[in-house]
């Protein structure tokens, strides 16, 4: 370890307090403070999201100001709206192509910076041309933001809290309309509109700092979260559609729902704010439900929430003359709809067939052009059918919603083969492998049955020949080291060494012996594996073939150690008898001549 390792000190581990060891401690201590960070950052762009929501919906409240300080018309102040929702739905696809290799945080960064810079030009605009520039480079940041902020989010946690972190990050955004829209109006009607614009940009300044000082300056295409975890093209198509649908069927109904109150409802003008403020409530809570069922059940909770979306504007339709029911209905549909949106990143990170990025691009392009198509059949039905002629026409919207999502439904139970894989799975493919086994099986004993007489006839014979070999060369080197122990032995201890000589010869016999039964156990134990690898060889015709050569080869190495081996011995006991006749010749005389 290097010396500078907080585990060691002095090289002896240090333990800490709680009885771990120090580098423990610091490990752990490190793990949580990367947590915290990861969780602040997540929160930094749950502030984002409240941001740009409340940025494109506050001149709402504030145009009859913004018309007055800049000198336009109530409808050219209007198109500070229209052309902000106009720019996000164009531009969202080809900026997030465009930006899509951009390291994460710096492109986050950026989107900020320029959602600050764009609202303070709007907020100290001189005239309309530059509020309205300034609008629409504040639309372009948003329109990639909404594309990369959801994988973004999802890289900073692990898999199994990603619910959580998308229902923070969608709080935001469902806390806007909330809080955000009506603490910007209350501010420009209490001062001007400008100050509400930069008490905007100092918030965005605040997100923008904690997200370039904490989150993490990873590559794209580094997280898992960047690229779809079980990607489905057909089911996210069906994804696309549902968005649209439903979220057409929502402003279809809700564009017009303050008319709705007073004129259906009969609530006092003054009472409209409240009832909002409840409906906001609702959304908020949904999130917050939708976060906890986002990891495991996002699809049949989007099925789930467009039914109570349905439900609750058929009955909002219905009893919309009742004060409670119309107010309980509205606030239903809300929570369903903020609660949906959680549900959509869930199912982005898990259906993207590409990128998540592209991916979030094509469900935010969805979701705009579902916005501006629910606010456009909102006009056109109004005028001729009052106040509840939208909510009927955004409950039947609905229902078709619910419809592609049962198609969606359909295709997540369609069993799918994976592209990498050329054979058949499941039930089939098991009973082929049991079927493809057991043939392999019974073709091995044939070929074990065919070939296990032949390889023993040939291991025996190949055993025999070599114990053969190793008996009579040993036998030879026996006899030869007695013979020329007789050669140094004296006449006089012939007795003796005679006598000497059959112990050392049954002792050499038997050393002998030993050394020639290890030999050959030796040889058995390396020819077994060589022989029973031609046994299990599948081809017999091979072993036919190798037989006779392996037995040429035996019986000539047999031949060579013979021939090699018996004039050595021939000669060694030639000479040990001349030697010893030698040797007892001239005692005989002494002995004839006493």
């Amino acid at each position: 370890m290097p010396a500078d390792d907080p585990e060691l000190i002095h090289g002896v581990p240090t333990i800490s307090p709680n009885g771990g060891s120090v580098g423990d401690s610091y490990h752990r201590n490190s793990f949580r403070g990367k947590q915290m960070r990861s969780w602040i950052t997540v929160g930094a762009l749950a502030l984002s999201t409240f941001l740009y929501v409340t940025l494109e919906n506050l001149p709402i409240g504030l145009l009859p100001q913004m018309a007055a300080g800049l000198g336009v018309s109530a409808s050219a102040a209007g198109q500070l709206v229209t052309a902000y929702g106009l720019i996000v739905v164009v531009s969202t696809i080809p900026l997030t192509r465009v930006t899509h290799r951009f390291r994460r945080r710096r492109l986050l960064a950026f989107l900020l910076a320029i959602a600050v810079a764009g609202t303070l030009v709007s907020a100290f605009a001189p005239g309309y041309p530059l509020v309205l520039g300034g609008r629409v480079a504040v639309a372009m940041s948003q329109a990639v933001f909404w594309a990369v902020v959801t994988p973004a989010a999802a890289s900073l946690v692990r898999p199994a809290r990603r619910g959580r972190a998308m229902s923070i990050l969608y709080g935001g955004s469902s806390a806007a309309p909330l809080l955000g829209v009506p603490a910007g109006i209350w501010l420009g009607q209490q001062t001007t509109w400008r100050i509400a614009f930069v008490a905007l940009a100092a918030l965005g300044l605040i997100a923008l700092a904690v997200v370039a000082a904490l989150m993490p300056d990873l590559p794209p295409g580094s997280s898992d979260a960047d690229r779809g975890s079980d990607p489905d093209p057909a089911r996210f198509r069906v994804l696309l559609v549902t968005v649209a649908l439903l979220v057409t069927g929502a402003f279809t109904a809700f564009t017009y729902v303050s008319e709705f109150l007073t004129e259906v409802t009969g609530v006092d003008p003054a009472a409209v704010g409240p009832a909002l403020f409840a409906r906001g409530v609702a959304g908020l809570a949904g999130v917050l439900f939708a976060g906890w069922v986002a990891g495991r059940y996002a699809w049949p909770g989007v099925l789930t929430l467009i039914g109570v979306q349905a439900v609750a504007l058929a009955g909002q339709y219905l009893f919309g003359d009742d004060t409670v029911m119309a107010i309980v209905a509205m606030s239903l549909a809300g929570a369903a709809l903020s609660a949906s949106t959680v549900l959509f990143a869930a199912l982005i990170l898990r259906l993207a067939p590409g990128r998540t990025d592209a991916a979030s691009a094509g469900v935010s392009t969805a979701f705009n052009v579902g916005i501006t198509a629910g606010a456009a059949a909102s006009s056109a039905l109004v005028g001729g059918t009052g106040a509840q002629g939208p909510v009927l026409v955004g409950a039947a919207v609905t229902v078709i919603a619910l419809l592609a999502a049962l198609a969606g439904t359909a295709l997540t139970h369609r069993p799918r083969v994976p592209a990498d894989s050329g054979r058949p799975h499941g039930l089939l493919s098991q009973v082929s492998e049991s079927r493809v086994s057991r043939r392999m099986t019974s073709a091995a004993r044939e070929r074990n049955r065919n070939s296990t007489p032949a390889a023993g006839r040939r291991m025996a014979s190949v055993r025999t020949e070599q114990d053969q070999n190793s008996t009579s060369i040993a036998d030879g080197r026996a006899a030869s080291a007695t013979r020329e122990r007789n050669q140094t032995s004296t006449p006089a201890a012939d007795g003796r060494t005679a006598s000497v000589n059959t112990e050392r010869d049954q002792n050499s016999t038997s050393i002998a012996d030993r050394r020639t039964a290890s030999a050959t156990r030796e040889r058995n134990q390396t020819s077994t594996p060589a022989a029973d690898g031609r046994t299990a060889s599948a081809n017999p015709e091979r072993d036919q073939n190798s037989t006779p050569t392996a037995d040429r080869l035996t019986a000539s190495a047999t031949t060579e150690q013979d021939q090699n081996s018996t004039p050595t011995a021939d000669r060694l006991t030639a000479s040990a008898a001349t030697e010893r006749e030698q040797s007892l010749t001239p005692v005989a005389g002494r002995r004839s001549g006493g």
